[in-house]
């Protein structure tokens, strides 16, 4: 490893944990989307969400490509 490499401080735990979590963002869009035939304001809940994932997708990008292996 070179002065300039940083090691990966993520294991293929936080990796399964990254992905689990995914998953339950994406698994919110059919409970906001009947949410929102209620009448009930979702805006905030769907930025949110937006946000957070975006935020796991850079983290996937710049540490999880490839996944860990250990």
């Amino acid at each position: 490893m070179s002065d300039t490499q940083i090691a990966n401080p993520y294991t293929r735990h936080d990796y399964e944990l990254l992905k689990t979590a995914q998953r339950k963002l994406h698994d919110l869009l059919p409970i906001i989307d009947k949410c929102k035939k209620c009448g009930i304001p979702c805006s905030d809940y769907e930025s949110s969400r937006e946000g957070m994932l975006e935020a796991l997708l850079a983290l996937e990008e710049e540490f999880f490509t490839p996944p860990p292996t250990k």
